[in-house]
């Protein structure tokens, strides 16, 4: 255990002082005007005119929070002992529900 925590210390001692490093020695160029334009696709866009959809972060969101109930879902399917089975039948009825719920949102709009 000792052992673990040296080393863990240890690394993170040298990873941070090779960040500390680098970062006083790496050149910093100006900044110009063209450095801080907004740029996308190739156009030079003003900030005010910059397209931002709702819609794909919302199923970015939906998306999100189905991978990760799913993924704790998977996690626990073998792991609980006997008696508590009844949690993980919830578990995976309320991530039906949401599933369900995600769809019928993402099918009205």
């Amino acid at each position: 255990m000792t052992l673990l925590v040296v080393t863990i210390v240890a690394a993170l001692v040298v990873a941070l002082s090779a960040y500390a490093l680098h970062r006083r020695i790496a050149p910093n160029p100006p900044k110009s005007p063209d450095k801080l334009a907004p740029y996308a696709c190739g156009e030079y866009l003003p900030p005010e005119r910059v397209p931002i959809r709702v819609l794909f972060f919302k199923y970015a969101c939906l998306f999100l929070i189905l991978d990760v109930v799913a993924l704790l879902l998977a996690f626990t399917l073998g792991s609980p002992p006997p008696p508590q089975r009844d949690v993980v039948k919830y578990l995976a009825l309320t991530y039906g529900l949401v599933a369900l719920a995600a769809i019928a949102l993402a099918v009205t709009e």
